[in-house]
């Protein structure tokens, strides 16, 4: 059997070593979980700018939406006033215009007999 006190000393040596190496890879993981959380933070961040952005783009696309909805109600209103004046305008002019066709009938029998053949 060897030394007690010195087998003691080096069972103490090998527990000092042994916590420094563990103290080391504790501070590996430090670090690590630092960088993760730095990372996850900066992934809020994105997110959260992201959230905005996508807040702004659906306000934006809303926004054309209802601009596109004036502008087809807008356009309705203008084709039915258009609508409006045409069937104002075609009316007088339809019934007090004479009819080219019976007017020519009238005046040269000879086109009604060249149309019928």
């Amino acid at each position: 059997m060897g030394n007690p006190i010195k087998d003691i000393k080096k069972s103490i040596d090998k527990c000092k070593s042994t916590a420094d190496q563990i103290k080391l890879t504790l501070d590996d993981v430090k670090k690590d979980v630092d960088g993760v959380k730095k990372n996850v933070d900066r992934i809020k961040e994105q997110a959260g700018q992201k959230s905005a952005d996508l807040k702004v783009a659906m306000a934006t696309i809303k926004g054309a939406g209802q601009n596109t909805k004036e502008i087809g109600n807008s356009f309705k209103l203008c084709l039915n006033e258009v609508k409006a004046l045409f069937s104002i305008k075609e009316e007088p002019a339809l019934e007090s215009a004479p009819s080219t066709y019976s007017e020519n009938t009238v005046e040269n029998p000879r086109l009604l007999q060249s149309s019928n053949r």
